[in-house]
């Protein structure tokens, strides 16, 4: 099982950039989404993050290099998965069932829900999960670098999630997240509609099937 360390800053949500390699990600590490699964038409893809954590909420970026990119979704809570896509699942502790999940598109909108029951149903859909409304995907801050129709195989998306917002759906005490060592997770790439269909993982999935808590990796506060 993977295990990826966040540390702390005292960046301001203010200067969010997508810039990979901008001086406000210095302090985090670096974690590789790689675990291609079988059913994918490329293994050309690359993606990787960068997490931090400050004591409001936790800052993410994206770099995703890809030959063919899928901006086509033009609105929130939208089919996220269809475009070229990165993903963030995250369980914070083991008393509540569910976990939350957002899904990002290289134009910024997001596919986000709360879900308690990801079994799935005949036809494929989850069998219990609540979006989230559009006052709470405001409360994100996402920035991206991509442009549509632009010459380009790589694009940057950083975001940046409010503990208040997570503690909308899960009880922690984000003072002393160092010592909470409950908090798992998992980070993906994919691109359901692209012109070559791939499902990446960061810590790998035994099936062609994101939703599936008990694969997610562990996240460590510094």
């Amino acid at each position: 099982m993977n295990n990826y360390k966040i540390n702390k800053t005292k960046n301001n949500v203010e200067f969010l950039t997508a810039n990979y390699y901008d001086k406000f990600w210095e302090k985090a590490e670096v974690g590789k989404i790689s675990n291609f699964l079988s059913e994918s038409e490329t293994f050309d893809v690359k993606s990787e993050f960068k997490l931090l954590y400050s004591d409001l909420g936790i800052f993410a970026v994206f770099k995703n290099l890809e030959n063919s990119i899928r901006s086509e979704v033009k609105a929130h809570n939208s089919g996220s998965c269809a475009d070229s896509c990165v993903e963030f699942f995250v369980k914070p502790n083991d008393r509540n069932i569910g976990y939350l999940n957002f899904e990002f598109t290289p134009l910024g909108f997001v596919h986000c829900s709360y879900v308690t029951d990801w079994k799935r149903k005949e036809g494929g859909a989850l069998s219990k999960r609540d979006l989230l409304s559009a006052k709470e995907i405001s409360m994100l801050k996402i920035v991206s670098d991509y442009k549509k129709n632009s010459d380009t195989n790589m694009w940057s998306l950083a975001f940046f999630i409010p503990f208040k917002l997570i503690q909308l759906y899960f009880k922690f005490d984000e003072k002393d997240l160092v010592n909470d060592n409950n908090w798992t997770a998992n980070f993906y790439k994919c691109g359901d509609k692209t012109e070559k269909p791939h499902w990446i993982a960061w810590n790998e999935v035994n099936a062609l099937n994101f939703h599936l808590p008990e694969c997610f990796g562990i996240l460590i506060f510094e």
